[in-house]
């Protein structure tokens, strides 16, 4: 019965086994059905995702390369951009810069050319002419208001010459009929030995009546050029009567100040060939427009004669300068004084006076 008892418990615990051993086979086979089930799962997944990546990929691959432009179109392309948009070309040097735009004409270019240094040359050359031609304008102005400043349709004056030479000084007294510019009639009062000479001035022409000898005398030529009575004025200075401005052209120099007065300093350049002095260089009285120094040159530029004007007062309303002193600088001593003692504008004056039948009476 023990026998049986032993048995019974050993079959009990066979089938345990048995059935344990059953059970952990069929789960380890549903697992690894299980597994085989992921794994395979998997896999399609990753299939999937791949071509959903890939053929995109593709497409875009495909439509990159539409995209790209051959070689020909991009000449093309090329040629139409420049003809669309102009280039401009900048080339640099030390002291040029040149700019070049091309237009949609190749055939012809704008060229546009700035130096250095030169970019205002034009404008200043311009301004420079401008300038030179106002210049001008005032001077021509500035001269015209002296004239009518210091002359008159008629004049008679008195006045004393006085010539200072080497060792003492002579004067020598005058009175003066004048018509315009042209006409002139002086008769030498003092001192005795030069009383009643006469010298009569028509147009060019120019007479001397000596009462010593009782003759007249016209001058002309390269006698005209000598000293009238030892004094620093040649006859040719008495002579030149034409206004300035159909002599010279003039300009304006600078502006200076000559014995407390501003002055316009004008240089005067001859456009004829019969003139004494080729150049004058002539200072101005800016408020009184009367000319208070001038320079005399030739056309070498030596330096021919000086003239001082002073002593300048106001007559019938104008500014006239009572003294004058002529310096010629191809002699020595201290020139010739001319002062004016009376002087009367726009009297009336007989015709006679201008007439050379008037120099022996």
């Amino acid at each position: 019965m023990r026998h049986s008892k032993n048995n019974i418990i050993f079959s009990l615990l066979l089938f345990s086994l048995i059935v344990i051993f059953s059970g952990c086979k069929s789960d380890k086979k549903t697992d690894e059905n299980k597994i085989e089930s992921t794994i395979q799962k998997e896999s399609e997944y990753i299939n999937n995702e791949d071509s959903s990546v890939i053929e995109p990929n593709l497409e875009a691959i495909k439509t990159k390369q539409k995209d790209v432009p051959t070689e020909k179109e991009i000449s093309n392309n090329s040629k139409e951009t420049s003809k669309e948009k102009p280039v401009e070309v900048i080339v640099s040097t030390p002291d040029k810069k040149i700019e070049t735009p091309i237009t949609e004409n190749t055939n012809k270019t704008k060229t546009d050319v700035t130096e250095k240094g030169d970019a205002k040359a034009p404008l200043e050359e311009e301004e420079k002419n401008n300038t030179q031609k106002s210049s001008s304008q005032d001077a021509k102005t500035i001269i015209k208001k002296v004239d009518d400043n210091m002359s008159s349709d008629t004049q008679i004056s008195v006045s004393d010459m006085v010539i200072h030479g080497k060792r003492d000084s002579r004067t020598i007294t005058s009175k003066s009929y004048t018509r315009g510019k042209h006409d002139s009639f002086t008769e030498y009062l003092a001192p005795a030995r030069e009383e009643g000479t006469k010298m009569l001035k028509l147009e060019d022409r120019l007479w001397i009546y000596s009462p010593s000898t009782d003759r007249t005398i016209q001058l002309s030529g390269h006698m005209l050029r000598q000293s009238v009575m030892g004094s620093d004025l040649s006859y040719e200075d008495m002579m030149e009567d034409r206004k300035l401005t159909e002599m010279y052209t003039s300009k304006i120099i600078s502006e200076e100040v000559i014995d407390e007065r501003n002055t316009y300093k004008l240089e005067l350049i001859a456009k004829v060939d019969d003139v004494a002095y080729y150049k004058r260089m002539i200072w101005i009285d800016q408020e009184r427009f009367v000319p208070l120094k001038e320079e005399l040159f030739a056309k070498s530029g030596q330096l021919l004669k000086k003239t001082t004007m002073s002593d300048v007062v106001k007559i019938d309303n104008r500014w006239y300068p009572k003294k004058v002193n002529y310096k010629d600088m191809l002699k020595t001593g201290e020139g010739t004084d001319f002062v004016v003692k009376t002087i009367e504008f726009n009297p009336k004056i007989s015709e006679f006076i201008f007439n050379k039948s008037s120099l022996k009476k």
